[in-house]
């Protein structure tokens, strides 16, 4: 569990974008939350999909989903995961506080998930956030496929900069969202006066498949690998990070209910379920059944 300074606690979280800008979910998703199936009020937070200052399209569109996120299989024809290219894209940040923010339920909690290699946008986002009874405020430093803030993967110094920055902005508890690619234990050993806990991003295509071919469409580029096939990426970096000792960390790449009780074992203090939304989708076994299990079997995570 992850004690945050507001009191709030975290064990058990959706992930950034998993169940869109307001927790109600995608459209394909609806019909579970019409039905009872799927129950936001379970987690302890759910983090929006990520916003950024102005508008930005992105490569999703309602059209073409089937093109921006595919299914990984191994050998044996298995869903180990997916890659996905869909990008920042969200109706900026000044649409969404106005049209959606005052229809958040209020029966869940929320964190805001804010994206910027812009110190000014983060700063005003992040003041405009104080208004709202979030759980925190989420810095999505590391999103591998926006080509507006790829300068901050090899930039310590910069990201760095900007959470500290809006740290100083908001009110709420700040968690750092961070990726394979960067110098992730520098951000976090800098950011521990400021950062509460450590989110971790999808792993870049050419990491986890060096040298193959991504079966997404060339002009979306290579896109980020989550599930079962990014967990010896992602599930490293839980390891170091909590050996670290600095900032505890959220684990990531869920793929199953056992991964709950690996993740804890490796040092994660808080799970957070991501695309396995998308794997249990025709299922019966959501994610909110993991946490519900957990909860009567082991207690506190």
């Amino acid at each position: 569990m992850i004690n945050l300074s507001n009191d709030c606690s975290l064990e058990f979280l959706v992930a950034s974008g998993a169940l869109a800008f307001d927790g109600r979910g995608y459209p394909w998703e609806r019909l579970r939350l019409w039905n009872n199936k799927l129950d936001p009020s379970v987690f302890d937070a759910i983090v929006l999909k990520t916003l950024t200052y102005k508008p930005r399209e992105g490569n999703w569109r309602w059209y073409n989903s089937h093109q921006v996120v595919k299914w990984l299989h191994n050998k044996q024809a298995e869903v180990i995961g997916h890659v996905n290219s869909i990008g920042l894209t969200n109706p900026g940040f000044d649409a969404w506080f106005k049209n959606i923010a005052p229809r958040l339920n209020p029966k869940w909690n929320f964190i805001v998930s804010i994206a910027s290699a812009d110190a000014a946008e983060l700063i005003a986002m992040g003041q405009k956030l104080n208004s709202l009874p979030l759980v925190a405020v989420e810095f999505n430093s590391s999103c591998p496929n926006s080509p507006s803030e790829r300068s901050l993967l090899d930039n310590t110094e910069e990201v760095v900069f900007l959470a500290r920055r809006l740290k100083q902005a908001t009110k709420h508890p700040l968690i750092i969202k961070v990726s394979y690619q960067q110098n992730y234990l520098e951000i976090v050993d800098l950011l521990e006066d400021y950062v509460e806990a450590v989110a971790i991003n999808s792993v870049p295509w050419n990491i986890v498949y060096p040298g193959q071919k991504s079966p997404l469409p060339k002009k979306f580029g290579q896109g980020g690998v989550s599930g079962l096939a990014a967990q010896p990426f992602t599930w490293e970096m839980v390891r170091k990070i909590s050996r670290q000792g600095v900032v505890p960390v959220i684990g990531t790449s869920v793929w199953s209910y056992a991964d709950l009780a690996k993740l804890k074992s490796i040092g994660a203090r808080a799970v957070a379920f991501g695309s396995v939304f998308i794997k249990t989708l025709f299922s019966s076994n959501l994610p909110n059944e993991y946490a519900h299990k957990w909860q009567k079997e082991h207690g506190i995570f």
